[in-house]
């Protein structure tokens, strides 16, 4: 076999290396971190505001597990009114199928959430809450077992 051959074999391998990659790339399921990335970024400047109310609360979300529940203890300086609404957001970092969306219950300052909710995994907790005219933003990193 002189050189010309193993050149052709060569290249022909090569192309199906790569025809091989770019077909499981297809099959690779992509998930995004957020559906609608424009809406998001026309309202980051109102989330950098929100963050900075949380901050000067000097108060944070507290998020403690046990006994098959997930307990999330609201800031005590953020006075609840008839008008508060706010979301619960755990975006899981791994699989965005198991992202959980739900809405905050402001009549105790302690929300309970079975953690048959939620997949075990890792997942960025993050609460939009708007009280009294203000809107806070609170997230933290929470680990479900």
């Amino acid at each position: 076999m002189n050189w010309g051959w193993k050149l052709a074999i060569g290249s022909g391998l090569f192309m199906a290396m790569i025809i091989y990659f770019v077909a499981r790339s297809f099959q690779n399921e992509t998930q995004l971190v957020s559906k609608d990335y424009y809406e998001e970024e026309l309202n980051f400047q109102d989330k950098m505001q929100a963050t900075k109310n949380a901050k000067y609360l000097n108060d944070d979300i507290v998020i403690t597990q046990g006994n098959g529940e997930i307990q999330i203890s609201y800031p005590e300086k953020i006075e609840f009114g008839d008008e508060a609404m706010g979301t619960l957001h755990f975006y899981n970092v791994a699989n965005g199928h198991s992202d959980k969306k739900m809405p905050c219950d402001f009549k105790v300052h302690n929300q309970v959430i079975p953690k048959a909710q939620l997949r075990p995994g890792r997942y960025m907790f993050r609460a939009n809450i708007e009280a009294n005219g203000k809107a806070y933003y609170f997230e933290k990193r929470l680990t479900v077992q």
